[in-house]
């Protein structure tokens, strides 16, 4: 049997507070599929979900020397906070009362699996046990705590961060968790570290708080993997998230509803759990319709599904806990974003490697800021190849998150790394978070705009089991390991009540020989009609296979060669399948734009003043002269100043005409006007303009809309040329630059070109 399911016998508590939820099977007096208790629990039904088995509350108040002193004073602290506040209430004179919202971290610990697989858990899951846990914390249908969680939106350092942590690791478990604990956790003063663990140690405990009940921060909580979260890779025993909340409660200084009943009976202060509101009960693991509320508590040893709330007392004592032992937690800095606008690549992962010689890259985006996002630019590079940039649109909440994939690219095998870097363009199909000001680059954070994803894709076998449980799938589990017993797959978890509806998974492994063990919770292995289990090799081959009644467990061993899967064709060398791209322009900005091209071809713009449709973007006077194109200037052929090009009249000179008007009209005309280089690949881009033989001459750089980005007097150079140095990050897209006379005595018609920046 794997050890996931071993029994707890015996736990006791050293030198911390603990709590731990295992794996017990409650199995004994049930010996046929139909005896089994209902899947669906309902109050007074017996299930056969796993208890919470915690240590004697009593070992706090045994506690000798500082950890004494140190448990006493919390008690003391805390319970003159409660006496203050009632005291309030009584005199009329508290305010109301304030949601307290704490900030999490969640620190992952995981054995390095690419994120979203096995142990190192994607963002849903873990964001459905922040959920889970604000709405206990919530409790619509009966106590409101006032408290609630939220991301730490700023690390320690004062840097923007999304609130969770990984860590690689392979020997960290609750057992030791006070010693590790303090070396990967942030400021606990100022944080709640929440810690998401492979193994919590020998017994497999599922959760485990450290360090509660004391005159000081706790260190953190400590989950098991399968019991975290609402969604994805979690047990059907665990799967309300209702460990993190009983933890929780620990971590705001709750006992146990079955504390022993101790101290000065007639102080409840003193009794039991110390709230007064929660009579003392013996220690439950069934479900029970007894009508007493404490049997459905959250702190009670109850299965998760029956837990569902906390009392008034309960509420009490935790918002009090708070604001004596824990007021740092309360600093609007480390859950206030650090920008408005703030986007940030988190992950990069590639899908569809496994056996294949290509991939799928995939990049999430995170809105770390207050503004929301409507539109991105994504920089997918494959080793060293020319960026491939990948546009995204849409609205993206301040909080949320959201993945966007590049086209298939041709990986190979070998080590490979993908760069993924972000743009946040603006105004003109960009974010609009400063209309006045739009193309300036407006995100406040830079440094979490790029991120590298190394990994190595190696030639193999792919392998998919299939397995059809019985009404108990959530007692199945199946390792892969290969010869020196490294870990290759697991089984995710199987449904309850669904018997026969096979589950399939699959994994790429190296050529070579290779062990799956199968272990069943109950020992009764697949009981039941129609459940059966099949291991196939990407040829084909049943490689092992079995039904009926395996007892606690069963094994096979087998070996598998390399498979030499087909590769995708790559003609034009930009990493991307030949078969995803699709010719079209890619810019936003283009009237030929094809959101869905891959492959960048030439873009069509819009004439300037015009769009796409050749419609004037303005005409104040109605002149049928669009106002980008409007040029004031002398129209009186006999004045020295006289223009042409004037479309609205302006002032005339009619003073001494020698080496002014004439002769630069005739500059004007007999110019040619060069950009180089065009585009420009820097930021801020630097143009280099020749054509101009007068001293100064003044650059305006235009949107198509007419929006001004960026003005500029120029001096010649040296060299004759004139060189534009923008002082501006400008976003990609295109342009007109207009050029014209800097003092504007002797206006030259500007001379309108497009220019592409990226």
């Amino acid at each position: 049997m794997n050890p996931f399911y071993s029994l707890l016998s015996v736990v006791r508590a050293t030198g911390v507070m603990l709590c731990l939820l295992c794996a017990v099977p409650l199995h004994g007096q049930l010996t046929t599929e139909e005896s089994k208790a209902p899947i669906a629990v309902t109050l007074g039904d017996y299930t056969p979900d796993r208890g919470l088995a915690c240590p004697a509350d009593g070992e706090l108040q045994s506690r000798e020397g500082a950890a004494r002193r140190s448990y006493e004073r919390f008690e003391a602290a805390v319970h003159d906070q409660i006496n203050r506040d009632r005291f309030r209430v009584y005199s009329g004179t508290r305010p109301a009362e304030a949601v307290l919202e704490l900030p999490v971290v969640v620190h992952v610990l995981h054995r390095g699996e690419a994120v979203g697989e096995a142990f190192n858990l994607g963002y849903d899951q873990i964001a459905s046990a922040l959920d889970a846990l604000n709405a206990d914390f919530a409790n619509a249908s009966g106590i409101d705590t006032g408290i609630r969680f939220a991301w730490a939106r700023r690390d320690p350092d004062g840097r923007p961060t999304t609130g969770i942590v990984r860590h690689a690791v392979e020997d960290r478990t609750a057992l030791n968790a006070a010693e590790w604990m303090p070396e990967l956790g942030w400021d606990t003063k100022r944080y709640i570290n929440i810690y998401v663990l492979p193994s919590m140690g020998d017994l497999e405990w599922k959760g485990r708080t450290i360090g509660a009940s004391m005159d000081q921060a706790p260190f953190g909580i400590a989950v098991a993997a399968r019991a975290f979260g609402t969604e994805g890779w979690v047990d059907a025993w665990t799967a309300e998230n209702r460990t993190l909340t009983h933890q929780m409660g620990h971590y705001l200084g709750l006992r146990h509803v079955y504390a022993p009943v101790e101290g000065r009976p007639e102080d409840c202060f003193h009794t039991g759990d110390g709230v007064c509101d929660t009579p003392p009960s013996e220690q439950r693991t069934q479900c029970v319709s007894s009508g007493d509320e404490a049997d459905h508590n959250h702190m009670d040893a109850l299965p998760g599904v029956c837990r569902n709330h906390f009392t008034p007392g309960q509420k009490e004592r935790m918002r009090a806990t708070v604001i004596a032992i824990l007021p740092e937690l309360l600093e609007p800095t480390t859950t206030d974003p650090l920008a408005s606008l703030d986007g940030a690549i988190t992950e990069v992962g590639v899908d569809d490697l496994a056996c294949s010689a290509e991939g799928k890259p995939w990049v999430e985006l995170a809105n770390l800021g207050t503004t929301p996002i409507d539109s991105a630019v994504v920089r997918v590079q494959l080793n060293s190849r020319e960026a491939y940039p990948v546009f995204w649109g849409g609205k993206l909440l301040p909080g949320g998150r959201v993945r966007i994939y590049a086209p298939t690219m041709a990986i190979g095998y070998g080590p490979f790394a993908l760069t993924a870097s972000l743009e946040l363009p603006v105004e003109n199909g960009r974010n609009a978070a400063d209309r006045e000001n739009a193309f300036v680059q407006l995100e406040g954070y830079l440094a979490n705009n790029e991120s590298v994803y190394s990994g190595e894709n190696l030639p193999g076998n792919r392998l998919e089991m299939a397995l059809a449980p019985d009404a108990f799938g959530d007692e199945v589990h199946w390792i892969l390991s290969d010869q020196a017993g490294t870990e290759w797959a697991h089984s995710a978890p199987y449904p309850i009540g669904k018997a026969g509806i096979p589950v399939q998974q699959t994994v790429c492994v190296p050529a070579g020989c290779y062990r799956i063990e199968l272990s069943d919770a109950g020992g009764d292995g697949l009981n039941g009609p129609n459940t059966w289990y099949e291991l196939r090799s990407a040829g084909g081959d049943i490689l092992t296979s079995g039904q009926g009644d395996y007892g606690a467990g069963t094994s096979a061993s087998f070996c598998v060669s390399y498979v030499e899967p087909e590769r995708c064709m790559d003609a034009n060398l930009n990493g991307v399948c030949d078969a995803e791209e699709r010719m079209g322009c890619t810019d936003p900005m283009g009237c030929n734009y094809d959101p869905q091209a891959t492959y960048l071809t030439e873009c069509a713009l819009p004439e300037f003043g015009r769009d796409c449709s050749g419609e004037c973007l303005g005409d104040a006077d109605e002149d049928g002269i669009c106002d980008q194109l409007e040029w004031v200037g002398c129209q009186d052929p006999r004045a020295c100043n006289y223009d042409d090009k004037a479309t609205d009249p302006g002032a005339c000179d009619y003073g001494d005409c020698e080496g002014s008007a004439e002769s630069l009209g005739d500059q004007a005309a007999a110019r040619e006007i060069k950009l180089f280089p065009n585009p420009s690949y820097e930021q801020p881009p630097v143009w280099t303009v020749e054509g101009f033989e007068r001293d100064g001459m003044r650059a305006r750089l235009f949107s198509p809309s007419g929006v001004l980005v960026w003005e500029a007097v120029t001096e010649r150079e040296a060299d004759g040329r004139h060189r534009l140095r923008t002082n501006t990050w400008i976003a990609s897209g295109a342009y007109i630059l207009e050029l014209s006379a800097a003092d504007y005595e002797y206006p030259v018609a500007p001379s309108v070109l497009h220019v592409r920046v990226r």
